[in-house]
């Protein structure tokens, strides 16, 4: 298979999930133009509200994360993003922007993209938890310490200080 992005990757990685082994390549992105869309499989928004980074845990794999999950057939990235988002946090996406892009492939060559994006968010009422159950708690914190919660090394540290630099430009957050 080819690939129709022409942009070069600034991180690769590798990791094993169940008894699987990955290899990622995380690509700084502005838009989503040059990427096959029937090759999207995730979508993750790294979502402030007001100065807080919104954190959720996920009950099923006992970790925290952030709103994010597969699209259903037929949707755009803005659908997927606004209905996981809202589903994961109860939480409405009010602005976002495209971050970067992780290209995920398996031992047998077999790859996919997902997206991820800067978001900024406001509450639509108490968390009650999502649809599935999965999600069974959100907390909003300090960005500084979101490395308490979760820890992706150099991929974590690239999303979260891009989303924090996209979203203080736009003055959408202090």
């Amino acid at each position: 298979m080819t690939n129709n992005h022409k942009e070069l990757p600034i991180l690769s990685s590798s990791f094993v999930s169940g008894n699987q082994k990955y290899s990622s390549q995380l690509f700084d992105v502005n838009n989503f133009d040059n990427f096959d869309l029937n090759k999207w499989r995730q979508i993750m928004g790294i979502c402030f509200c007001k100065d807080k980074l919104v954190m959720v845990y996920d009950g099923k794999r006992n970790c925290w994360g952030h709103p994010g999950g597969k699209p259903e057939a037929g949707e755009t990235v803005e659908q997927a993003l606004k209905r996981e988002v809202l589903e994961e946090s109860n939480m409405a996406v009010l602005r976002w922007k495209p971050i970067a892009v992780q290209k995920i492939t398996d031992a047998d060559d077999n790859w996919h993209y997902q997206f991820r994006l800067a978001c900024k968010v406001g509450p639509r009422g108490e968390f009650k938890g999502d649809p599935d159950g999965t999600i069974t708690r959100i907390k909003l914190i300090d960005p500084k310490n979101y490395k308490k919660y979760f820890d992706w090394a150099e991929t974590g540290d690239f999303l979260v200080s891009k989303a924090l630099k996209i979203l203080r430009l736009d003055n959408l957050i202090k």
